[in-house]
């Protein structure tokens, strides 16, 4: 370890860097490197092992509290960098269950990707609920304040006269306005566990390419989501019909926790893509109307249901994905 231990020290700087470059560049030049901020210790651990992510990770608390001088940075930096990637590689570099001696070269012996990402998610929807238990309040009223200001600046700043008088008539302002407070939570746990996640992935990249990684790169054509996610999910959307606070609460954790089924159902897309004469063409329109459209998300939800449930019925008949 202590030949490497440079190599967890650069891990921990590039990891304090990364994540106040939002601050440093801006948003426009800033996002980028923001988003694969967790990326340097999860590469630290996956390379190194456990003792290297730590030294990694106090080298990034270290490193941001004596270039910002602000424990709330800190503390910003804990929750949304250093807790995901302490998850992804407790689960990572755990052997699969009913495996003592794990093969560093099967992945098929070490936590699986889909596992790790219905546990980030989990945190993600668990988040809302802490917030919503220390907002004081309704969860929504914050939201709400902070969504007319950024609908004001953003009409104060649009250089289109039709666009500044239409977010200001009370018409097309109220619907607006409860049409994001309605979504903005979820959207943004869902966000935080996508960074964690694309994070994780290529930490997994990175470290397959510099050396031989503590455990091996995931299949992740064959992520799988386990069944008791689908009684949660289930449970949670039912919550969400309640009404009130806590159907406000429920649907934003519904948001949160349907990433799984997206991603099932971007896997379901390729794979369907993959049979027909032009795939590429048919990938493109898809992502297309995917960002598009709201209702393109909802479509891919709703297939990764279907994936969901045929996996559970090809568990139930005894077969495995291989026998397909």
């Amino acid at each position: 370890m202590l030949a490497r231990l440079p190599l967890a020290l650069v891990a921990g700087l590039a990891g304090g860097f990364l994540f106040v470059a939002m601050v440093m560049l801006g948003p426009i030049l800033g996002t980028i490197p923001w988003l694969v901020a967790p990326m340097p210790v999860i590469a630290a651990g996956l390379l190194l092992g456990w003792s290297g992510a730590l030294v990694a990770g106090t080298v990034a608390v270290v490193a941001l509290a004596l270039m910002s001088l602000n424990p709330a940075l800190v503390g910003l930096y804990l929750m949304s960098d250093a807790l995901p990637a302490l998850v992804i590689l407790w689960l990572a570099l755990r052997p699969a269950p009913g495996v003592s001696h794990p093969d560093p070269r099967r992945p098929e012996h070490w936590g699986a990707p889909g596992r790790i990402l219905v546990w980030l998610t989990v945190l993600s929807a668990t988040g809302l609920l802490l917030a919503a238990m220390v907002a004081g309040g309704p969860l929504a009223d914050p939201v709400r304040v902070t969504v007319e200001q950024v609908v004001d600046d953003m009409a104060a700043l649009s250089a289109d006269a039709t666009v500044a008088e239409a977010v200001t008539d009370p018409a097309v302002r109220g619907p607006l306005v409860e049409s994001l407070v309605s979504v903005i939570p979820g959207a943004m746990a869902m966000v935080w566990t996508i960074r964690a996640a694309l994070a994780g992935v290529l930490a997994m990249a990175l470290v397959s390419r510099l050396g031989r990684p503590v455990r091996p790169r995931p299949v992740y054509s064959a992520t799988r989501v386990p069944a008791w996610y689908g009684v949660l999910f289930a449970a949670v959307l039912a919550m969400s019909m309640l009404g009130g606070e806590i159907g406000y609460v429920a649907w934003s954790a519904t948001v949160a926790l349907s990433l799984p089924f997206v991603v099932l159902g971007l896997k379901l897309v390729h794979l369907v893509a993959r049979k027909t004469p032009a795939p590429g063409v048919l990938l493109v329109v898809f992502y297309v109307v995917l960002f598009a459209s709201a209702i393109g998300l909802v479509a891919v939800v709703f297939a990764g249901l279907v994936e969901f449930a045929t996996d559970l019925r090809r568990d139930a008949g005894g077969r495995s994905m291989e026998d397909e």
